[in-house]
């Protein structure tokens, strides 16, 4: 039981440095090369600074969610190192975390979210509308762990 503990909070923290790390990656002009492009539609067109949120989450985007790429390669590199056992635990931990911050974030840019009645949910929401307007802050779409440590918090 120890081992599976263990492995579902490295899982955690590993997921959350990677979102942290792959959105900051979607700001980058230099190096975020197809990330970048890809997410510079979210931000530009589909919710520009003027509205940031709207009654129905727009279906206009040019690609699917391009991090499930990032995750497939992932989940074949631990597919390879892990125990079968192990594997499905941090497939279906990574399968969860992914679906949490992906319907989290379409809750954001919804007016009148079913979620809004949630204090814990304005703040979150709050914070991720403030990354649309300064774009260097919160990365982080539900755990701003990686966010507090490497100074991208609020």
């Amino acid at each position: 039981m120890y081992n599976e503990f263990l492995l579902l909070i490295t899982t955690y923290y590993f997921l959350n440095f990677a979102e942290n790390i792959l959105h900051k990656l979607a700001h980058s002009r230099k190096y975020g090369n197809i990330l970048y492009r890809w997410h510079k539609y979210h931000h530009i067109i589909e919710f520009p600074p003027n509205e940031l949120t709207k009654d129905i989450y727009p279906s206009t985007h040019k690609y699917e969610n391009i991090f499930i790429y990032f995750a497939i390669v992932w989940w074949i590199f631990m597919y390879q190192y892990l125990e079968f056992y192990y594997f499905k635990i941090l497939l279906s931990e990574s399968i969860l975390y992914m679906i949490c911050i992906d319907r989290l974030h379409t809750y954001y840019h919804l007016n009148n979210s079913i979620l809004e009645r949630f204090k814990w949910f304005r703040k979150k929401k709050e914070l991720h509308l403030l990354h649309h307007k300064k774009t260097y802050l919160n990365f982080n779409l539900y755990d701003f762990t990686s966010d507090i440590l490497l100074q991208t918090y609020r």
